[in-house]
């Protein structure tokens, strides 16, 4: 049977409201765990709160000690250009870590780690591909991930800068563990504020977006 390890920020009500109880539950580092049964595959899903830092810590104990053969990931966004509008749901195709800067001291630009080609990281393809051939209609976009909650002209900042269109605060964390790791990583997200949203519409809309989310990736799954 199929392992995969779902990490979520604060999208657990609309897993629990999907797929009802968990066969187990268990915390390790401070992190809670789940175990549910779907489409003839094992989903071990993770709640690691907001940030960065913690969905990169969730996912390390995903691949190690629970063993999944892919990471993926599904939640609420913001959105940074006029394209989406609240409720609009997108694949990631790639991802950037807009807030990684070490340019002072090594010759790398903005956004790009040492050891990867570029700034704008693809996720895995062949995933990707999949849920496109299912969702064809389903537009995929560039989402920039950070330690930030982005609300007015810092979004529009860093769309200019990065050219992304979408923004989180734990991909970047879930994308460089699983990378390192060789574990490949899908993602898609429902847009909970709009380019002229704050935090006011994050959570107005997050419900709704959350479980228009998962029921997508859920079909993907079957």
């Amino acid at each position: 049977m199929q392992r995969f390890g779902l990490v979520v920020a604060v999208e657990e009500e609309a897993v629990k409201e999907l797929y009802g109880r968990p066969l187990w539950q268990e915390e390790c580092a401070g992190i809670p765990f789940s175990m549910y049964s779907r489409h003839d595959k094992e989903i071990i899903m993770a709640c690691t709160g907001i940030g960065t830092i913690a969905s990169s810590a969730a996912t390390a104990i995903l691949i190690e000690k629970y063993q999944v053969e892919a990471i993926l990931n599904f939640g609420v966004v913001g959105a940074m250009t006029n394209r989406f509008s609240t409720q609009a749901v997108a694949f990631i195709k790639e991802v950037v870590d807009y807030e990684y800067d070490v340019s002072e001291i090594d010759a790398l630009p903005k956004g790009m780690h040492e050891g990867y080609l570029g700034v704008a990281l693809p996720l895995d393809e062949p995933l990707l591909h999949k849920a496109r051939e299912r969702f064809p209609d389903i537009p995929v976009a560039r989402l920039a991930s950070g330690n930030s909650f982005l609300v007015g002209e810092r979004k529009i900042a860093v769309n200019r800068e990065f050219g992304a269109e979408l923004c989180d605060m734990e991909l970047a964390g879930i994308y460089f563990t699983a990378s390192r790791a060789k574990i490949p990583t899908f993602s898609i997200k429902a847009v909970s504020d709009g380019i002229e949203g704050d935090g006011e519409e994050f959570y107005l809309n997050k419900k709704k977006a959350s479980l228009l989310c998962l029921k997508v990736l859920d079909s993907i799954l079957e």
